[in-house]
């Protein structure tokens, strides 16, 4: 199953998610597996 989750609290992103996207200006500057990307 698949699902979005849009947030700025990265407490959420690491517990829910395992794959992140992240944009900035408009443009996917990284995306991967959440750990390596999100730190709590």
């Amino acid at each position: 199953m698949a699902s979005t989750l849009a947030s700025h609290k990265t407490y959420l992103v690491a517990a829910y998610t395992d794959t992140v996207h992240i944009p900035e200006g408009g443009q996917l500057i990284a995306y991967g597996p959440t750990t390596a990307h999100v730190s709590t």
